[in-house]
């Protein structure tokens, strides 16, 4: 048992009989309740025992949630603003392709324009739509026939 000494409390009447009336709900004597009192403000102000009140697995789910709540904030409001600024750039660059394709298209058969598009699909690894109107057909012309000669461009880029 620990040395003990003793600790005078100056209070009111009323908060006099309320202490009383938990510490007989408490099964404790007066005594007894208020060193309780004063050890758990002690634990508490020294962080030995923050802890208890949850318990340990309680603490660290609440530090987690409270983490991951944190972490998809701040995904989101990332998301947010990257997603808004990719989507600005894929215009910008699709309105440049289509510009840069409009302007050379007539310097090309549509057997190399065919070409280029097939060369195109297998880079990408997409199915690009070569019989749109992006590349008409010429009457008169098939992809057999050109292909020679725009293998042979194809060969030399």
């Amino acid at each position: 048992m620990t040395d003990r000494t003793v600790i005078q409390v100056y209070t009111t009447e009323q908060k006099e009989e309320w202490l009383k009336e938990l510490a007989d709900e408490e099964g404790k004597s007066v005594s007894e309740y208020g060193r309780e009192i004063f050890q758990e403000h002690i634990d508490r102000e020294t962080g030995e025992r923050q802890y208890d009140r949850y318990g340990t697995d309680t603490e660290i789910e609440v530090i987690l949630d409270s983490l991951k709540k944190e972490l998809e904030d701040t995904l989101d409001e990332f998301e947010s603003e990257t997603l808004e600024e990719i989507r600005h750039i894929q215009r910008v660059r699709t309105a440049y392709l289509i510009s840069i394709w409009k302007l050379i298209k007539d310097d090309y058969s549509t057997a190399e324009q065919q070409l280029a598009m097939k060369f195109a699909e297998r880079f990408t690894g997409q199915e690009l739509d070569t019989e749109s109107e992006a590349i008409p057909a010429r009457e008169g012309s098939s992809v057999e026939d050109g292909q020679s000669s725009a293998h042979s461009a194809g060969d030399d880029a």
